[in-house]
């Protein structure tokens, strides 16, 4: 067995300070948060003391997120072609570790997508999914998804994303009245106008990317009796060769970015 090494003993703070005796350090948290102020804390190898803060402050903002949905079509904020090509092999990734569990909903879009907001504007190398838990129910969960046409609705929503990525538009954009019932959003308008659009880009696209768009919009290559659960690991796999793997060749291709340079494996 490793014997433990030797604690490092610091001496008491100088200066303003008071020794935490019985008290709660989420008392102290709550109270520095009210104040709006740092809570600074030493451990002397016995005791723990709270120092006078130094004097900063908190900063804090009613947002911390950035919507992707605020960046697409924002010709002052748009992004990159290697960040678009980036954020679709992270976003992949994540529908297979993610999707189908509490994490991500089954319709989860471009809101559910935000970056954290820097001094040089949002990070957008390091996006995260924002949901929101519901109580568990089932039945109600089944029945929406039996609305769906699409025999995947999570895997519709990434194609869907992938597209938006690509034009740098919101679907909603892009809707034509065919597309919409009596002019209202339907429940596969954003299915319609995806399929529409791939079909009109052509040769316009690179064919990793048309394929793993296509392969999300057109599930064509399972047998009738074979289960479309992301939780089946069968077709977890084919998700992972037909979509993933296309998207990490054109991201490695054109910019020499890998997986494990995004920090997804």
């Amino acid at each position: 067995m490793d014997k433990e090494g030797p604690v490092e003993h610091k001496p008491a703070p100088e200066g303003p300070h008071r020794y935490i005796d019985t008290e709660s350090v989420c008392t102290l948290i709550k109270e520095a948060h009210k104040n709006n102020n740092s809570l600074e804390l030493v451990f002397d190898g016995e005791k723990l003391w709270q120092v006078r803060s130094s004097g900063s402050h908190i900063v804090l903002r009613p947002e911390i997120g950035i919507p992707l949905k605020t960046l697409l079509g924002d010709s002052e904020s748009r992004l990159k072609l290697k960040e678009r090509r980036a954020l679709a092999v992270v976003l992949a990734h994540a529908i297979l570790h993610y999707c189908e569990s509490p994490w991500v909903p089954n319709t989860w879009n471009k809101e559910h997508v935000n970056f954290f907001a820097t001094t040089k504007g949002p990070d957008l190398m390091r996006p995260y999914l924002v949901t929101q838990f519901e109580p568990l129910s089932t039945s109600a969960e089944e029945t929406s998804d039996n609305m769906y046409s699409h025999p995947s609705p999570a895997l519709l929503s990434l194609g869907i994303l992938l597209l938006e990525l690509y034009l740098s538009k919101p679907i909603e954009s892009l809707w034509e009245f065919d597309d919409t019932e009596n002019g209202m959003e339907g429940i596969n308008t954003n299915w319609i106008t995806a399929e529409k659009l791939l079909d009109k880009m052509g040769d316009d696209l690179y064919e990793g990317y048309r394929n793993a768009i296509q392969a999300c919009l057109k599930i064509d290559y399972v047998g009738i009796e074979d289960s479309l659960s992301l939780d089946d690991e069968g077709f977890r796999k084919l998700i992972y060769e037909r979509v993933v793997i296309p998207l990490e060749d054109e991201l490695d291709n054109g910019f020499h970015v890998t997986p494990e340079d995004l920090g997804v494996l």
